[in-house]
């Protein structure tokens, strides 16, 4: 029995110098760790308890912890990985230390944001990605704003640094009256140029898209030859139309300054009846002047002696009668109009024996019925004639 003592009592004591670091029951664990609940130390996860603070991320370490601010966060001493707990990671104002002058470079400005920063290209500048903001390195560079045509139609745009400027193509000016515009609310309209410009006498001024040009007037033609000018020194001369034979044949032409008429020559008439023209197509042909008053010679010879004075009857007991003298007198009017028809003496004269014609009943009444209806019919003849009658509406040019 005293044996399996001592032998349960030796077992007990190596056990326990064997297992002794693994089963201290009341050991103090250093600071950083905890113990188990066997007794042991194990490394305390600090971080567990948020010992950082705001802006800042802990890290745990082998009995014990490490803080670090975040990005663009670090102390008020600029200490940017702590262990002690009374530090607190602020804001880091990149604008006010060298890294805002490094990244922004020239040609930016530098803005602050919570944890952060940006850069902002000056008005008129961008990085070369074509970008205002920035925050990783670069530089601002001059937009070409020109490229994109903001002066919008009839202006042209000057690119100057950090900016540009627009004006208007010649012949055009601003809504505004200014010279140079930058906003696109601005237009530029056209000039008309014709409110104050003077061609010269003579002349006739258009006015175009952006200019004018000058015309002569018609009937009037430059020294130089060209149908439109813009030298307003130039002179329209009045243009002879009669040099290119624009009558034609037959008849006569006749210049005014700035037009021209024409007019059929003795015994030709014009196609369209009247007594002067300008048209190319009228033309002038051969006129019977009066064949109706003509074919009456053979009646008239059988009763007036043409070989005496005028009015003498070849019959003695008619010599009473004005039947010859009246019918002479239409034959001396009807010679006198067909040669001279464009003449104003001859219509002159026909009006004159018509009205004394027609206010002589005594005149009427010494004739034969016959003769009044021959001298009647002649008279007529002579009066309806179409050239007669057109030179009596439309004035005549001597």
């Amino acid at each position: 029995m005293r044996k399996a003592n001592w032998f349960g009592l030796l077992l007990v004591i190596y056990l326990g110098n064997v297992w002794e670091p693994l089963t201290v029951t009341s050991q103090t664990c250093s600071p950083g760790y905890q113990q188990s609940g066997n007794g042991t130390c194990l490394d305390r996860d600090e971080c567990e308890s948020s010992p950082c603070g705001s802006n800042a991320t802990c890290t745990n370490t082998e009995g014990a912890f490490l803080c670090k601010c975040d990005a663009g966060f670090a102390s008020i001493k600029g200490e940017t990985e702590f262990t002690n707990l009374t530090i607190r990671c602020e804001d880091i104002n990149e604008c006010e230390t060298k890294f805002g002058l490094f990244t922004c470079s020239f040609q930016a400005t530098c803005y602050n944001t919570i944890g952060s920063f940006y850069c902002s290209c000056y008005e008129g500048y961008e990085t070369i990605r074509g970008e205002r903001n920035f925050t990783v390195k670069s530089y601002c560079k001059d937009r070409i704003e020109c490229e994109s045509s903001p002066c919008g139609s009839n202006a042209g745009c000057q690119n100057t640094l950090g900016s540009f400027y627009c004006v208007c193509d010649p012949g055009f000016v601003t809504s505004t009256g200014k010279s140079f515009f930058s906003d696109d609310s601005t237009l530029c309209e056209d000039i008309e140029e014709c409110k104050s410009i003077t061609c010269g006498p003579n002349t006739t001024c258009h006015n175009t898209e952006g200019a004018f040009y000058c015309m002569c007037d018609p009937g009037f033609a430059t020294s130089t030859g060209n149908t439109t000018f813009v030298n307003t020194t130039t002179v329209c001369e009045d243009l002879d139309e009669c040099k290119s034979n624009i009558c034609g044949t037959n008849a006569t032409c006749h210049n005014t300054v700035g037009a021209f008429y024409c007019t059929c020559d003795t015994t030709f008439v014009s196609t369209t009846g009247e007594a002067s023209f300008t048209n190319g197509t009228t033309h002038c042909e051969h006129f019977d002047c009066l064949p109706d008053v003509n074919k009456h010679d053979a009646i008239i010879g059988e009763r007036c002696d043409s070989s005496r004075p005028v009015g003498f009857r070849k019959n003695p007991q008619l010599l009473g009668s004005e039947f010859c003298p009246v019918i002479e007198k239409i034959f001396h009017l009807a010679d006198e109009f067909c040669q001279n028809f464009t003449r104003r003496l001859a219509l002159e004269n026909v009006t004159s024996f018509a009205s004394d014609l027609v206010g002589r009943d005594e005149l009427w009444n010494s004739m034969e019925t016959d003769e009044r209806m021959q001298s009647a019919n002649a008279f007529l003849t002579l009066v309806e004639n179409p050239q007669l009658r057109l030179h009596w509406i439309c004035p005549i040019r001597e």
